[in-house]
This record gives C-alpha cells, structure tokens and sequence, in this order.
C-alpha cells in the first residue's frame, strides 16, 4: 500500500458528535504528521503546497505498510466548520522531506 507522494482520505461531510476517519499512506516506517487548519492557505515546501496554518493533531510512523488510520469524535456544538486535512511525511532513516497530500475539506453539517 506504500504510496509516493502520501495520499489521505477523509470525510467530506460529518456531523458533530460523530467518529471522524483519516486514513493516510506513505512510504513505509515514515514518520508522518497530520495536520488541520480552518484556512486552506498554503505556501510550497519542495514542490508541495501546505496548509499554512496548521495544527498537528497527531504524529508518528507508518506501518509496516505505509499506511495509518486516526479516529476522532467532533465535538457537539460544532455545526457549520469547515476544515482542512493534509498529511506530510518524512523519510525514517534520513529524516528527509518525503512529501504531502492533497488537502482534504470537511464539514460539519449536523449536530
């Protein structure tokens, strides 16, 4: 499942008080950073464009595979937030920039 450049999925509509789902991949054992933001400026970083404003959310190392998964529940009371999912990896052995997704938009639509 190892991907080059990483890839990430998420939701594009959810409701608050539910599970929220980002599933992502990359090269095998990277470490990676998912980050979130409620602007989708950017700036370019080797090529890539990343949320400027962002907020890590959770960090660590693929799998085996190249591949993670992280579940949240959006908070009650959130309706009508919009935001903006990224995943940038980095190389496990060398600490190199590997790349970043594409940016992903939620909503949430219903509490």
């Amino acid at each position: 499942m190892e991907t080059d450049p990483p890839k990430l999925e998420a939701p594009f509509v959810t409701g608050a008080g539910s599970d929220f789902t980002w599933e992502y991949a990359g090269g095998v054992n990277d470490i990676f950073y998912l980050i979130v933001s409620q602007d989708n400026s950017t700036f370019t970083y080797n090529g890539f464009p990343i949320l400027l404003y962002f907020t890590i959310i959770y960090s660590g190392n693929l799998d085996s595979i190249g591949i993670g998964k992280m579940t949240v529940q959006i908070p009650s009371g959130y309706v009508g937030l919009t935001f903006y999912s990224q995943v940038v990896t980095y190389d496990d052995t060398n600490y190199n920039f590997v790349g970043a997704s594409g940016i992903e938009t939620s909503v949430v639509l219903t509490d």
